[in-house]
């Protein structure tokens, strides 16, 4: 079963998370599936705007703790921590950002770690009203990574996404609208139907012209987004080989608080 869906409808594509049973966690398969399924939203000239969701009952629960599990327990030095952010996670955010067809992220369920930052990659976002939101990474010992160090702050200004990123604490669809997180929230059952409908008003407006509005409004975007990604390829390599992080990997997988020592 392929870890993404692409599904091509007249001019609008719709992508799937599809790893519903692990709440569509990002592991190297599903990064990689994601990939390719950008690939060829952007090579296809029938397609003007693409959908991004999750299978089930979650858009993306962030990276999969049992493949950082693997990592820690292979004892990934720090270059090799730092090189698979950089060609794992770090190229596919440039690869989002560079999309050239407009992105509509439908947040259905959970979307927290680098699944809330994911969402902040798309142009335009639509929350179920049961989705939720989370900057969580401290909880696992780690930083914001998948662009959130820039793209949390763009979107909800320095003090909200200070409070966010640094208490880990999760926030409803409703909280989500209020800081400027999401555009708009809607039924659960009405989801869809509502990403597709703003789909296909942009997909009726001339594509080049879409192209080129995108490309305008998000250069600066693009740009700050590579000082950032090496800035969390560093962070982030450098805190995996911390015990705090080790310490949140177990005490996730065993069901119990973690008990961080600072170390």
């Amino acid at each position: 079963m392929s870890s993404v869906l692409l599904d091509v409808d007249g001019h609008v594509a719709t992508i799937t998370l599809n790893r519903p049973e692990q709440l569509n966690a990002l592991d190297a398969g599903l990064r990689e599936a994601l990939q390719e399924a950008i690939r060829t939203v952007d090579e296809t000239d029938a397609v003007r705007v693409a959908i991004l969701t999750g299978a089930g009952r979650a858009f993306c629960a962030g990276g999969d703790i049992a493949d950082m599990r693997r990592r820690l327990d292979e004892g990934w030095g720090l270059g090799r921590r730092r090189d698979h952010y950089l060609h794992g996670s770090a190229r596919l955010v440039e690869n989002l950002a560079a999309l050239r067809k407009p992105l509509i992220a439908a947040v259905n369920g959970a979307a927290v770690g680098a699944g809330c930052n994911l969402v902040l990659l798309a142009d335009i976002r639509i929350a179920a009203r049961s989705a939720t939101f989370g900057q969580v990474f401290v909880r696992r010992g780690l930083m914001p990574d998948f662009g959130g160090t820039y793209l949390l702050p763009e979107t909800v200004g320095h003090a909200a996404a200070m409070e966010l990123a640094l208490t880990g604490r999760i926030i409803d669809s409703e909280e989500a609208r209020a800081l400027g997180l999401v555009n708009r929230v809607v039924d659960d059952a009405d989801l869809l139907g509502q990403a597709r409908a703003v789909a296909d008003a942009i997909a009726a407006n001339a594509p080049l012209a879409v192209q080129a509005t995108k490309a305008a409004l998000t250069w600066t975007r693009r740009h700050a987004l590579a000082a950032a990604l090496d800035l969390e390829a560093e962070g982030q390599a450098r805190l995996q080989g911390t015990e705090d992080y080790r310490e949140a990997v177990y005490a996730f997988l065993e069901k119990r608080p973690a008990r961080f020592s600072g170390r």
